[in-house]
């Protein structure tokens, strides 16, 4: 055990003293590449020099008795000053400089080490939230003015794994974020960088797709804020598989609220029952057919998710808009039929076609810009066109 000991003690003082070494000549390090240092040797240098001469020259011409007392005190202080002096170049000691300071007068030496110090904390402190940001899914970008990316964390590299042209990290320095953006997407991207200019402190959050190698859509959700110099630093985080989910719950919704909705055995229970009320209440009703236009070609176009989600705000937009008496059926893939009821007149009657035509063209047009969905609408009244239910429809 004391063997042990001791050895242990050995290596540990050996440690010490190497450590202790390496702090020292770290230290040495530190003040040879200061210029105060060689300032204080070249003047000590030449004060001791001074020195030496005038007072050689002085002893020539008389003997040490001869000489001033005050010009040995002040040669004496002068020698002392200029020995500390070039001293301190090699020690850091310098009792003039602790004398000043006694005064509560700075070094400029202190301020630059201590302003050192701040600076290396902030950058450690910065590196260490870098490495923070790079265990998180978000990843944190930084463009130009013109959008190319200047920095990126891990996470980006991780998000765009399918893209080959981020495969190695060096290769994005210097792009435009656009060359990864999905073509149908970059639009919105521009869009952000207009508005960016207009307002310099606004932030802006936008959801838009990334290329893929492999055709698969990766979306992402996006933070755009301005920072200094015209910069923008971006943070991204992948939405892909929420997307995917609220995809899946927008799409069981419309299902449910379509099969809500009664289908075409109905429809004779339900024009029976509006024939009754008309006869009884002596007033008109219609039978009023809807078709969504070319609904065949769009849903080969875009999918049945997209094709039911139109059935679903054309629904929507009739239910809210028709009157408690009035009903609504599903006649078929894309037809609806509602039966609107209790009018006294018939011009009212179709005052309130019109009305739900125009409702139901806003609403299509409000949930689907751009994609310019139409529909054909036929109407049959009661008992201007027919008394019999069956020619009417």
């Amino acid at each position: 055990m004391s063997e042990c000991s001791n050895k242990n003690e050995k290596i540990f003082s050996e440690q010490s003293s190497s450590g202790m070494d390496n702090e020292t000549s770290k230290k040495e390090r530190e003040r040879n590449q200061f210029i105060e240092p060689l300032i204080r040797r070249a003047v000590g240098i030449l004060i001791i020099l001074t020195i030496l001469i005038n007072v050689s020259m002085e002893l020539n011409e008389h003997t040490f008795e001869h000489l001033h007392y005050y010009s040995v005190v002040i040669h004496a202080v002068l020698f002392v000053i200029g020995i500390n002096l070039f001293q301190s170049s090699f020690t850091g000691f310098c009792f003039l400089e602790k004398i000043f300071k006694k005064f509560h007068f700075k070094s400029e030496l202190d301020e630059i080490k201590i302003l050192n110090k701040i600076n290396q904390k902030s950058a450690d402190e910065k590196k260490s939230f870098l490495k923070t940001l790079d265990l998180m899914d978000e990843a944190v970008l930084e463009l130009d003015a013109d959008g190319r990316l200047l920095k990126a964390t891990d996470a980006w590299y991780r998000i765009c794994q399918g893209i080959k042209k981020v495969s190695e990290k060096s290769c994005c320095d210097g792009e435009s974020i656009q060359e990864y953006v999905h073509p149908e997407d970059r639009k919105i991207i521009q869009n952000i960088f207009i508005k960016r200019d207009k307002s310099l402190t606004d932030s802006f959050v936008k959801q838009f797709r990334l290329v893929n190698e492999d055709e698969t859509d990766s979306w992402v959700e996006g933070c755009f804020m301005g920072i200094s110099s015209g910069e923008i630093r971006c943070i991204l985080r992948d939405v892909s598989r929420h997307y995917a989910h609220n995809q899946e719950l927008e799409f069981s919704e419309t299902a449910a609220n379509l099969s809500s909705i009664p289908g075409r055995s109905h429809s004779g229970e339900k024009i029976d029952q509006a024939v009754k009320r008309a006869l009884r209440f002596e007033n008109f009703f219609a039978l009023l057919f809807i078709d969504i236009d070319h609904f065949s070609q769009f849903t080969e176009d875009n999918g049945q998710k997209a094709a039911d989600s139109i059935l679903d705000s054309a629904a929507q937009s009739m239910d809210e808009n028709r009157k408690p008496s009035d009903a609504l059926l599903r006649w078929g893939d894309d037809e609806f039929l509602m039966i609107i009821s209790d009018f006294n007149y018939i011009d009212e009657l179709k005052t309130h076609i019109m009305n739900l035509k125009k409702n139901l063209q806003k609403s299509l047009d409000e949930d689907f810009p751009g994609l310019r969905v139409s529909f054909s609408m036929g109407a049959s009244f009661y008992s201007f066109d027919s008394s019999s239910s069956d020619h009417l429809i």
